[in-house]
């Protein structure tokens, strides 16, 4: 059924630039136009576009054909709310807010059916309330600043990318599910083609609603095809947060947690003196500020291309060592500067944790145990992974992962390797 869905999701043709029949001038939103007008008169600096007639605009942009039809990209940029539920009634964005994650009933739920150029102010909006978007302080020395947990740019940026690679003919809404420290933003369809959590920085995919995506690139709301996800990574790390999760992603979905939780301010204040000392040209990119990441957590680097693990050497941003790759010393500065300390007491370490374990369920304890001992049936076992674990307490892979998670945010275990090959240990063994 996966390949099946996969094959037939990947040889559909382009679901926005199909025919809309009987849609008409009158069942588009003014404003909706007049947005779209704007921003690429803003973009380009072009402010006679604003005067251009609709019409015309709508062909230029290929959301009108030369006999007046207009397609399925028009109607989910600019038609009004009540059109967009006669046509489409899954082209839904839903927000739920929950206090906990281990809530199931929300605290607050809004559901946004509008034109795409009005949608995504709208949505951030909800998101960005001041009770559910919460500062994360960080201190530089004796000054101490604070950052949103969700960052705009960040969250716009993965709102669009699930709405352009959505599968339309799956009747699912678009689902933020809110939390204090996290979205978790959930769309129908798997990846393309060719795109893993291992490669999708590297890979340029095509977004499965074309149209939509090429007038957004046009207006200036979505980067180029494939630079969108590399600015959520560079600004996610740059921010000294986790990078943007996708690995509960399957076949039926893409699923994204974005955490807000500033969890190495050394990392954040490291990459901000390194930026602001440099031109535009000679910043660092996603690819230098993933490696960056990926040592500061003691990850591996085998999947860090040889070019930029080159330039970070020349550069003094990573240092070989005996022990291996570590980061420049100005990383242990930062941490002086921040107020942060690897010097904790082991008695401490066992108290924090026993606290932390008392939290969890029965599975969760069973999986950290095993992990802990590296034993499974009494043997020793030292690539433990989902797919071992799910075989041993008989739960689904996506069920194990979650679980997994729970105790990765719980700084109880951590991830070694890469994304296929890699295993799970406990932070104190």
């Amino acid at each position: 059924d996966a390949m099946y869905l996969k094959i037939l999701q990947e040889s559909e043709p382009d679901f926005s630039e199909k025919i809309c029949e009987g849609l008409s001038l009158e069942d588009l939103d003014e404003e909706a136009i007049r947005v779209m007008k704007k921003k690429y008169a803003d973009r380009w600096e072009k402010p006679e576009f604003n005067n251009i007639p609709t019409n015309q605009v709508l062909k230029d942009f290929m959301l009108m054909d030369n006999d007046g039809h207009l397609n399925y990209a028009a109607l989910i940029l600019l038609a009004k709310s009540e059109v967009i539920y006669r046509y489409l009634p899954c082209d839904n964005v839903v927000v739920e807010y929950r206090l906990y994650h281990h809530m199931i009933e929300y605290t607050a739920r809004a559901e946004f059916r509008e034109p795409l150029f009005l949608l995504v102010d709208h949505v951030w909006d909800y998101i960005n309330q001041p009770a559910s978007n919460p500062l994360q302080h960080y201190r530089d020395k004796f000054a101490r600043y604070a950052l949103p947990a969700f960052n705009e740019d960040v969250v716009r940026e993965a709102v669009l990318n699930a709405i352009c690679h959505r599968v339309m003919f799956i009747q699912s809404d678009i689902v933020i599910k809110q939390y204090p420290d996290m979205l978790v933003i959930t769309n129908a369809g798997g990846f393309p083609v060719g795109v893993d959590t291992d490669n999708i920085l590297s890979v340029n995919s095509m977004p499965r609603s074309r149209r939509i995506s090429e007038v957004l690139q046009k207006t200036g709301l979505v980067e180029k095809s494939g630079q969108g996800v590399d600015r959520m990574f560079a600004i996610s790390i740059s921010e000294g947060k986790p990078i943007p999760d996708y690995s509960l992603t399957d076949e039926w979905q893409v699923c994204l947690r974005l955490h807000g939780t500033i969890q190495d301010p050394a990392l954040l204040l490291l990459i901000h003196d390194i930026q602001r000392n440099r031109a535009t040209t000679e910043q660092l990119n996603a690819f230098d500020l993933l490696a960056l990441y990926r040592v500061s957590r003691g990850e591996s680097i085998r999947n860090v291309d040889s070019v930029t693990l080159k330039k970070l050497l020349s550069q003094e941003l990573l240092i070989e060592t005996s022990d291996g790759i570590k980061l420049t010393p100005l990383y242990d500065e930062m941490k002086l500067r921040a107020g942060v300390t690897d010097k904790i007491e082991d008695k401490n370490v066992q108290v924090n944790d026993t606290i932390k374990i008392s939290q969890l369920t029965e599975r969760q304890q069973k999986i950290y145990e095993i992990i802990k001992s590296s034993t499974i049936n009494d043997t020793i076992n030292d690539t433990i992974n989902a797919q071992t674990l799910s075989d041993v307490l008989g739960a689904s892979v996506i069920t194990i992962k979650r679980d997994l998670y729970v105790l990765r945010d719980l700084n109880l275990i951590k991830y070694v390797g890469s994304n296929k090959t890699g295993h799970w240990e406990a932070v104190n063994q």
